[in-house]
């Protein structure tokens, strides 16, 4: 499938899906569920071997993965995660992709360990230095 129909579809979805939003009471972003459904589509075709294209795939992929990222993070309490739901995300769209899912989850795991570590590391360890660096990670990307 090339590039021009998935941009086709996408935008007749997107019409679509604004059509429908407009008669229903229901709030959703018609720009990613278009995006969404394509992607989901175009999986179908890549697994039943009708289509060979994996780099809109990934695209369209990474496009949902920063929407649900955006959508997850937006609570204070989330922005601590921001860095295990990033990678979760990415490791699952990943997976999506390769059908292998093993390695990826393993690293994912060592990853959220560790994240999880430098948070307790900050709730219970009292030298200045190791909270001061446990403190960079976790505000990493809270305040910009």
């Amino acid at each position: 499938m090339s590039l021009a129909i998935t941009l086709g579809t996408i935008i007749t979805l997107f019409a679509v899906l604004v059509t429908i939003k407009s008669f229903i009471r229901k709030e959703f972003c018609a720009i990613c569920t278009s995006v969404t459904i394509t992607w989901i589509v175009l999986l179908i075709a890549y697994m039943t071997r009708i289509l060979n294209d994996q780099i809109i795939i990934g695209i369209l992929i990474g496009q949902t993965i920063h929407g649900a990222y955006t959508i997850l993070t937006k609570k204070e309490k989330m922005k601590i995660y921001s860095l295990p739901i990033l990678l979760t995300l990415t490791t699952i769209g990943y997976a999506l992709i390769t059908r292998s899912i093993p390695n990826q989850f393993i690293v994912l795991t060592i990853l959220t360990t560790m994240w999880a570590f430098a948070l307790l590391l900050n709730a219970h360890i009292y030298n200045p230095k190791i909270q001061k660096i446990a403190k960079n990670i976790i505000n990493c990307c809270k305040n910009w």
